[in-house]
């Protein structure tokens, strides 16, 4: 019974997946309409398409601009805050 019935529809079932999950993807508009209602902050974003190999793919990058490492800065406060009370 696997064999026969389970087996085959494993291919249909992933192509419908698929084929559903690029329909129901964001387009470019759709995109920056989601980001424009964000607050403002620091985070750069980018918004772009590629091409992938049977249909575009649209995408949404976010990162801050000044980012500087607040845990290396903490870590390095705590260590010298425990050195000093030894």
């Amino acid at each position: 019974m696997i064999w026969t019935y389970l087996l085959p529809v494993i291919p249909f079932v992933l192509l419908v997946d698929g084929v559903l999950s690029c329909l129901r993807a964001y387009s470019l508009a759709e995109l920056s309409e989601l980001i424009r209602n964000l607050k403002p902050n620091d985070y750069k974003w980018e918004i772009g398409e590629r091409m992938g190999l049977l249909a575009p793919i649209t995408y949404v990058l976010g990162y801050a601009e000044h980012r500087t490492n607040t845990l290396a800065l903490d870590s390095a406060e705590a260590i010298s805050a425990v050195q000093s009370d030894a």
